[in-house]
């Protein structure tokens, strides 16, 4: 996964140190002397760094040397952080309301922290300096690029589905066709909301294929993540026959072109003035290449309809405010996923061997009614050789680490993938820690937003109620389709989420490549984090082949865990006097 290398969690890094910081410059500090200018320094550089850090988040790909650049200064945040807490837990100022004796005892009683952790400040201050120099030596500002590389993008080949492999759209096609057929003469707008990869193209491909030809004209065009609007009008035009433009005009200038030829056709011999058009506009990101593209729809009452696709919910509400339609695509329902599943591998479920199906159903339960999840898998294990069940079994335990570099699997990763990396940076870390869940997991609302406030991750102005900005966090993901909202038993409020099991696939890889959560449930995983320096550490009791616990030792520094989550029943459960900067504590002995 070439465009997907860049992993974001520098923010969720990064902004609680320069955040501490501040509260370093306060009043409580002071009188402590030299602590201002060391501070004001560290604030400085870290605030440079954190600027290149968001720049490494926008890029497609990272060299080598940048690589690891990022990677040591994430680290190194995570130190500083260390540094800070221990100085406040050991050399906060006396209180002014006591007296100067009390003041001076305890001076006294801190002066070996504070020598101590005046050398841990002067070691701070060398490796942030040795950090800059490297920043400057290698040009890793220079040597970003935002557009290195461009691959091909898969959801293109969703144009080219043959009508027979597509299943369980039937109903949801015929109802858009209805709406665009009906005898409404003011312009129509629909959006179709969804996950990445539930098959939004597909639909509004099949409908523009269906009802086009009955339009004067008709066009379909996708949009990026980062448009470049003048190649998206070109594309426009040259579908309607009208020409292209140069890049280097006016923006104006497609855009009146367009009105022009969609308010009145015009033709060799007349006007037109009746003229019906229908416009595909796939992948719509946000709002503002909205506001640009919407300029070229003119209202001429002739009965044109206009289709948006969009993973986020705000943007198909915002687009079609009070005049328009949403469909909600709907994932395909386990009947119609098997007829997909079985129908690439075998030709039907009938002819699939009676030993495959348990394995079968597992891997179609982890695509969840996902048509591009239920194609991948299936076409991952109609390319084995040889269909036997413990190979079966083998690849739905292994789908995110050995057939990650298979090219279907790199089609469906890329395009949820796309989501991620279009996330506000606020959010990114947010979304990353939901890896602290297991699969299938129901989340709680009001728990993960405590976490996410304990963790550091939310930011609030002033005025602002942490917890109101943290509901916020959450109902972006959801609208954004990279949760999968969880209602109250009376179906009216949400009460908590789910994470899509292949979006959990890509947070756990994400997470392990990048150090950000450390995950243990069995030997192997156990032997991966043996010595490693963990900030967030999950810890799943699981039974081996003999239905017996898997026994659980974890040699690691305790005192650099700051989020500790235990499931199960673990043969593990550590002293808490040895973790110094616990934030979040997770014991949950129901989950097995």
């Amino acid at each position: 996964m070439a465009a997907a290398a860049v992993v974001t969690v520098s923010m969720g890094v990064m902004k609680p140190v320069l955040a501490k910081l501040t509260t370093l410059m306060g009043d409580e500090y002071k009188k402590l002397k030299g602590l201002r200018k060391e501070v004001t320094f560290l604030q400085h550089e870290l605030r440079g760094m954190d600027a290149l850090l968001e720049k490494m988040d926008l890029a497609d790909e990272l060299d080598p040397q940048a690589k690891n650049w990022r990677k040591d200064i994430i680290e190194m945040s995570y130190d500083i952080e260390d540094r800070i807490d221990d100085f406040m837990q050991h050399v906060g100022e006396a209180d002014n309301r006591v007296g100067n004796l009390q003041k001076a005892s305890q001076y006294l009683k801190t002066f070996k922290d504070r020598r101590r952790l005046a050398n841990q400040f002067d070691e701070i201050k060398t490796k942030v300096m040795e950090a800059s120099e490297r920043r400057k030596r290698h040009m890793l500002d220079q040597s970003i690029s935002i557009t290195a590389h461009v691959a091909v993008d898969p959801r293109l080949l969703a144009l080219y589905k043959e009508s027979v492999s597509l299943v369980g759209i039937d109903a949801q096609r015929n109802e858009i066709v209805n709406w665009a057929m009906d005898k409404g003469q003011q312009l129509k707008l629909m959006a179709i909301v969804g996950f990445g990869g539930i098959g939004k193209t597909t639909l509004a491909n099949e409908v523009y294929s269906e009802v086009g030809r009955e339009f004067d004209c008709k066009a379909f065009v996708s949009v990026s993540q980062k448009p470049e609007m003048i190649g998206l009008f070109n594309s426009l035009l040259s579908q309607l026959g009208l020409g292209t433009y140069s890049h280097a005009c006016q923006l104006q200038d497609p855009i009146n072109k367009l009105r022009e030829h969609l308010l009145n056709k015009r033709c060799e011999v007349q006007l037109i003035p009746f003229y019906r058009y229908f416009i595909i506009i796939d992948d719509l990101w946000d709002m503002r290449a909205w506001y640009v593209i919407q300029c070229t729809f003119p209202p001429n009452n002739q009965c044109s309809r206009v289709i948006l696709t969009t993973r986020n919910e705000d943007v198909a509400r915002s687009c079609c405010g009070n005049h328009g339609c949403i469909h909600n695509m709907k994932p395909l329902s386990d009947q119609d996923s098997r007829k997909l599943f079985f129908g690439r591998i075998f030709g039907s479920e009938n002819d699939c061997p009676s030993q495959l199906r348990k394995a079968s159903y597992e891997i179609l339960k982890k695509c969840d009614g996902l048509p591009l999840a239920i194609i991948t898998m299936a076409s991952l294990l109609a390319c084995q050789q040889m269909r036997l069940e413990g190979q079966w079994e083998y690849i739905h335990n292994s789908l995110a680490t050995k057939f990650a570099t298979n090219s279907n699997y790199e089609e469906m990763m890329y395009i949820l993938d796309l989501s991620y990396k279009n996330l506000p940076r606020h959010l990114k870390a947010c979304f990353l820690y939901l890896g602290s869940y297991p699969e299938d997991h129901e989340i709680g609302k009001v728990e993960l937003i405590r976490r996410w406030v304990a963790e550091g991750f939310v930011s609030n102005s002033v005025g602002e109620d942490v917890w109101d900005v943290a509901e916020s966090y959450f109902n972006e993901l959801v609208n954004r389709s990279m949760i999968q909202p969880s209602y109250d038993r009376y179906n009216i409020r949400i009460s908590g989420c789910r994470v899509h099991d292949m979006l959990l696939e890509l947070i756990v890889s994400r997470c392990k490549e990048d150090n950000f959560l450390s995950l243990v449930n069995d030997p192997q995983t156990v032997a991966e984090v043996q010595g490693k320096v963990i900030r967030r550490l999950n810890v799943v009791s699981l039974r081996g082949t003999e239905d017996d616990d898997v026994a659980i030792t974890i040699a690691v520094n305790l005192a650099q865990i700051r989020s500790l989550s235990i499931r199960g029943q673990s043969n593990w459960i550590p002293s808490l006097l040895e973790f110094k900067f616990m934030r979040v504590l997770s014991l949950d002995i129901s989950f097995l």
